[in-house]
């Protein structure tokens, strides 16, 4: 939760009354550390290495011991380092690899790194990342504390990011194809094709994703089957339970692209914000609560994978048809400093095709 100072106070009440185990020793010096990087504050740093080292001395345990090592290196004491880095590896070298768990391969891939031997790291780091398939922020745990070393060691911090592999936040939001009584067109079902060639040229840009958003018929759709076809995931927010939802924003055959959806095991469908539906007075501060629910969810997963948020937007540049649409998400990530990582589809621009496409 990110409430650092109250794990260290209930974990040093646990240290005083003796419980220093593995676990508790190993959660108060990483909370330690986590002081020490959030706010650069060596007393924290020498706290988390001494916490590492007297329960790696007291357990033998390899993870409590290489990150003693990792801490020596940030304390700059390199013998040290060394020392632990190498016991830890001929420890877990002697263990059944076959029985090895992805902290296992980490650990005997941070012990390589420390010792300087990048080959053997990258070997071991990628073993860990591929029996953590899936494990997102384990992985990015990984990659946070290899990038943190790399620096300290010299060395460029992206070196194994190649073989520690985070998939990128989406954010991706926009208008709906036009209802049929729309009586100035924005979004005619026309340009259906145009936008899902246009997003899947964007996907394609991205890479690996893990998507936030809604599931309203045109853009919210187009873009979770894009990355279905892709074997990516998503999480999705409903603002209002699911027939109120498909009674407002799906209509037609729509509702049969929602129900392909809800089946798929790589899309997540939140329960909804609201519920029972509210009167249609109340019904504009729902949507902007799912706006903000999506944006509070991708910055938090954002954050844990240690990467910033590519917000893909569906716009055609006006102030839209009230609070609560695309016009109202494009400030309010402005409004947080996001600018630099929104990209605007114009469907203004785009070019309209004879008939649309299938999923």
């Amino acid at each position: 939760m990110g409430q650092i100072d109250a794990a260290i106070a209930q974990l040093e009440e646990l240290s005083r009354e003796g419980q220093l185990d593995q676990e508790t020793g190993g959660l108060l010096a990483g909370s330690y550390k986590a002081r020490w990087v959030m706010a650069k504050n060596t007393a924290f740093r020498q706290l988390a290495f001494d916490c590492y080292r007297v329960t790696y001395e007291r357990t033998g345990d390899p993870f409590n011991g290489v990150n003693t090592a990792s801490m020596a290196l940030h304390c700059g004491d390199h013998a040290k380092m060394y020392e632990i880095a190498t016991q830890v590896r001929d420890l877990m070298l002697k263990r059944d690899h076959a029985k090895f768990d992805h902290w296992d391969c980490a650990t005997l891939g941070e012990a390589y790194l420390l010792l300087k031997r990048l080959h053997d790291a990258k070997d071991w780091y990628a073993k860990a990342a591929g029996k953590a398939a899936g494990l997102h922020e384990n992985i990015a745990v990984m990659r946070r504390q290899a990038r943190l070393n790399l620096e300290a060691l010299g060395l460029p911090r992206d070196v194994l990011d190649a073989v520690l592999p985070v998939p990128r936040v989406l954010v991706y939001f926009g208008h709906m194809v036009d209802a049929d009584n729309r009586p100035v067109p924005r979004f005619p079902k026309e340009k259906i094709g145009a936008l899902r060639r246009a997003i899947r040229q964007r996907l394609d840009q991205y890479g690996a994703l893990h998507g936030f958003g809604q599931a309203s018929r045109g853009t919210d759709m187009i873009v979770l089957e894009e990355l279905v076809r892709r074997d990516l995931t998503a999480t999705v927010v409903l603002p209002i339970p699911r027939e109120d939802f498909l009674a407002l924003s799906a209509g037609g055959n729509w509702n049969e692209h929602f129900a392909q959806l809800q089946k798929n095991r790589r899309i997540e469908f939140l329960p909804p914000l609201t519920s029972p539906c509210p009167p249609a007075a109340e019904l504009t501060d729902a949507l902007i609560a799912a706006n903000r629910e999506v944006q509070r969810l991708a910055m938090e997963f954002s954050r844990r994978l240690d990467e910033e948020p590519v917000i893909l937007a569906v716009w055609d540049g006006k102030k839209g048809d009230g609070p609560g649409g695309t016009a109202d998400a494009i400030t309010l990530w402005r409004d947080e400093g996001y600018e630099k990582y929104l990209d605007i589809i114009d469907i203004a621009k785009l070019g309209a095709a004879a008939a649309a496409p299938g999923p």
